[in-house]
């Protein structure tokens, strides 16, 4: 999976995608139809963020943390997730607050570089205007 994310002139691209095998005890791609489980939806590979003008940063989505576990579930999370992690990580400075009332975490500026907004688009996709907020924006494998 990559993920591309504008922020005015400031790229972020993530990659890494779910395991190769099923488990055992999963149903097959035939019992796990849109109206049954899903399974094996976290993300457990290693996966790259690509920021412009910081780098390539690895990170382990079983360590993100999602700020809106009103919105996620436990091994879930948003775009902006990475983001806070990444930060945390000490890979760049990120200066946010949640404002109650857009019900959104809004970011201040990244690395020094106010204004920031983002186009996302997954790996073989195409570019499209998000109508998510940041925090909103799942990562998916």
């Amino acid at each position: 999976m990559v993920l591309l994310i504008l922020f005015g002139a400031a790229f972020v691209f993530l990659s890494g995608s779910r395991p190769d095998s099923v488990v055992a005890d999963e149903p097959s791609a035939e019992e796990n139809r849109v109206f049954g489980e899903v399974y094996a939806t976290d993300l457990h590979r290693p996966a790259t963020a690509v920021v412009e003008g910081v780098g390539t940063l690895a990170f382990e989505p079983g360590e993100v943390e999602t700020q809106r576990p009103d919105l996620f579930q436990p091994g879930h999370f948003s775009l902006f997730d990475v983001l806070v992690h990444l930060h945390e990580q000490g890979h760049f400075d990120l200066e946010y607050h949640f404002d109650e009332t857009m019900n959104t975490y809004v970011i201040d500026s990244l690395d020094g570089q106010t204004g920031c907004w983002y186009n996302a688009d997954y790996d073989e996709g195409w570019p499209e205007l998000s109508v998510f907020r940041m925090d909103h924006y799942p990562v998916a494998g």
